[in-house]
């Protein structure tokens, strides 16, 4: 399952802006020696895929099915082979995933009802890795800051990627937590749809730490992969540290992987899901959705 992920998953295939940005979250599947034991488990796993699929779907609510829909709809309203933040955020949402409060500035001089402070990005389709192309300002205090976060953010992206297709600012509310998660989702033509869960942020793609399954994954199959993952001991409670909250966590990750019951969706990704304390919940504050 992880080799044929990760062989399908590589910057020679075609399509290499799209591929270059889903990487992220199945790079540490890539650089990772599993143990053979692990292997045959994950083997098992393959072979298994159909009945689980099955099994779901006479299990799947009406609710389930609902948030599905929707978020189908909203797929299909953007046209678009690889989305946007904002747009790939709404199909998260859909499905039942909680996203930061975030308005859409066209240029530097048009106003924000989202409260302050906030964070700014560059808001395009095109630019994988925003901060690496000076396209985040992080803490912007009030208005006259975000006018000129805004023009200093749009002069970086227009020296590093001119030919980019340009958004807009997306403005987006500070969000803060315990942990910060990365959640992937990839089609394998193989093996069909697997759910990543592992340690988010920007450093995403150098850890080996990470749970990966056939999705969709239910509510208690997730809370699995959150313990396997060694990186969430900490909010998990180890030796005493406040406990994030693990059950909305997993209702995330199960809410997150019902992307394989929509046909259009190649991969996905959420980085990074911020991991609130004990009641509080989580949050996305950054997505990626790409088409069939």
């Amino acid at each position: 399952l992880i080799t044929a992920v990760c062989a399908h998953a590589t910057p020679n295939a075609p399509n290499t802006r799209q591929a270059s940005r889903s990487l992220s979250c199945f790079a540490p599947l890539a650089a990772s020696n599993f143990s053979a034991s692990a292997t045959r488990a994950v083997s098992r796993a393959g072979r298994v895929t159909g009945a689980c699929q099955c099994r779901h779907a006479l299990m799947a609510s009406a609710q389930d099915t609902a948030l599905v829909a929707e978020a189908e709809k909203l797929l299909a309203a953007s046209g678009a082979k690889q989305l946007n933040e904002r747009d790939a955020c709404r199909v998260f949402g859909a499905l039942g995933v909680a996203c930061a409060q975030t308005a859409v500035i066209k240029t530097p001089d048009d106003a924000s009802n989202v409260p302050f402070p906030v964070v700014a990005k560059i808001l395009s389709p095109d630019i994988a890795h925003k901060t690496d192309a000076g396209g985040v300002v992080l803490n912007v205090s009030d208005a006259s800051a975000l006018k000129q976060a805004a023009r200093d953010i749009l002069a970086r992206v227009g020296q590093k990627h001119p030919n980019a297709t340009i958004d807009g600012i997306l403005v987006q509310k500070m969000e803060k937590g315990l942990a910060e998660i990365i959640l992937g989702f990839k089609r394998d033509p193989q093996v069909g749809p697997v759910v990543v869960l592992g340690i988010g942020g920007v450093l995403a793609e150098i850890y080996k730490d990470f749970a990966a399954r056939l999705a969709p994954v239910s509510v208690e199959d997730a809370a699995k992969m959150i313990e396997q993952v060694k990186g969430l001991a900490p909010i998990r409670g180890y030796r005493g540290m406040p406990k994030g909250d693990c059950m909305a966590l997993a209702k995330t990750v199960s809410a997150f992987s019902q992307l394989a019951c929509m046909d259009s969706v190649a991969e996905a990704e959420i980085n990074p899901l911020i991991v609130k304390r004990e009641g509080e919940g989580v949050v996305a504050v950054d997505g990626l959705v790409v088409r069939c």
